[in-house]
């Protein structure tokens, strides 16, 4: 909690100097452990049931995974990340590229830590990198303010490489409450021109329905009612695309 409010106040020497002390107490041997946070229930019934046979995770690595993973207790990847947005501050990319890729491979649905790799990326003009990660964040986003959010970063990346249109698309796309039938099929198109998921992605949201059942099934109401409502939410806002 001390680093977020130094980094908010761009502390970073003091940010840099406390993480270190940390890191050197506390070493965590990520590339001999498959250490992992989630920030709640479906974030971990997701990764286990469904993600870890995506696209994402190494055919190889997945049977060692799933027989030698750990839960962290506590938000390790904040640490590791609030180090490599410090070091991104330092002009140190490759060091900051690789902690923040470990706080990825720990927590790999924080939108926060695809956002410090992004500014990495753009700042070395890595455009297959980029658009790797964004597609990546689309995939996986679950949360109305991050959509918007990534849809925003999207949108400064295509205007910086002149791409107009979507760029302006995107920046607008957020703060709209309804669209025409003619609008919609503009967006839609425009969307599939340039390979975007437009609004959240329908299988997460199938995958976030038959996790709302397993927590059911499991007792687990609270949980379950909660995720049912964040699903709603994105069914909602999906809805708001259709023109049929």
């Amino acid at each position: 909690m001390e680093c977020y409010h130094l980094l908010r106040k761009e502390n970073y020497s003091l940010v840099r100097k406390k993480i270190e002390n940390f890191l050197e107490k506390y070493p965590l041997k990520i590339s001999e452990e498959n250490y992992f946070y989630f920030n709640n229930k479906f974030e971990e019934n997701f990764y286990f049931i469904f993600f870890i046979h995506s696209k994402y995770v190494n055919v190889s690595q997945k049977e060692d995974v799933l027989k030698n993973y750990k839960i962290l207790k506590y938000d390790y990847p904040f640490i590791l990340a609030a180090y490599g947005e410090t070091l991104i501050e330092f002009d140190e990319f490759s060091k900051a590229k690789y902690f923040l890729e470990l706080a990825n491979k720990i927590s790999p649905f924080d939108i926060g830590i695809l956002r410090q790799l992004l500014r990495i990326y753009c700042i070395e003009l890595d455009r297959e990198k980029i658009e790797e990660i964004f597609n990546y964040a689309l995939d996986i986003v679950y949360d109305e303010y991050y959509l918007f959010y990534i849809y925003e970063f999207l949108s400064e990346y295509y205007l910086q490489i002149n791409q107009i249109e979507i760029g302006n698309l995107l920046s607008q796309i957020a703060k709209e409450e309804s669209f025409n039938v003619a609008e919609k099929h503009y967006i839609k198109d425009l969307f599939n021109k340039y390979d975007i998921n437009l609004g959240f992605n329908e299988e997460l949201i199938s995958h976030m329905e038959y996790i709302v059942n397993l927590l059911n099934k499991k007792g687990d109401f609270t949980e379950s009612y909660l995720l049912n409502q964040d699903c709603a939410d994105l069914k909602r806002f999906n809805r708001k695309f259709k023109y049929y």
